[in-house]
């Protein structure tokens, strides 16, 4: 059985980064997140500025094994196991990689935007700027997934969606199934 998890990481305990996570039975086979990233060096940043440019991160990644046991950091470094999380969805491999392609070309679609990292966002209205939190919500609007509330922490972000509804329709039949 196949399974995708919301989840989320605690900054500060305060606030936190939202991710989502695929399985399959009890292994950890995907994790998909959106982070600030360095435009020189392509390398992520713990904590991004308006220099950096918001970019999906699809793990594992090459070179990385291709499926683990659910550990303290993950594939990302970002996983724990006590961390908050909830299934949103379960199903067949063919459903749960269908639903899972679609996140990873709304994933590239958000990197071709080029879309400059705002901590808190940015404005509801300007997507011209995005966080973690923001790639989080279209990446699960894409997949068709329910937005969870879970700890009573700040999701800054959360509510603005990067990608026009109107190009869902494309993402649908570029989606990639991963086998």
């Amino acid at each position: 059985m196949y399974r995708i998890e919301f989840r989320e990481y605690p900054i500060m305990w305060v606030a936190c980064h939202t991710f989502w996570t695929l399985y399959e039975d009890d292994w950890l086979i995907g994790e998909l997140h959106g982070l600030a990233t360095d435009r020189e060096t392509g390398m992520s940043q713990a904590v991004g500025t308006t220099r950096d440019v918001l970019r999906a991160w699809p793990y594992p990644m090459m070179g990385q094994e291709q499926k683990m046991k659910p550990a303290e950091g993950g594939f990302s470094g970002l996983y724990a196991l006590d961390q908050a999380h909830k299934v949103v969805f379960t199903g067949s491999k063919e459903e749960a990689m269908a639903i899972w392609g679609r996140a990873l070309a709304a994933a590239q679609a958000l990197n071709d935007l080029d879309i400059v990292y705002h901590i808190l966002g940015g404005l509801p209205s300007e997507l011209s700027t995005g966080n973690s939190n923001s790639a989080f919500r279209t990446f699960g609007d894409v997949m068709g997934l329910p937005m969870p509330d879970l700890e009573a922490m700040m999701r800054p972000g959360d509510r603005k969606n990067l990608l026009p509804r109107e190009s869902y329709a494309s993402l649908y039949e570029g989606a990639v199934v991963a086998a």
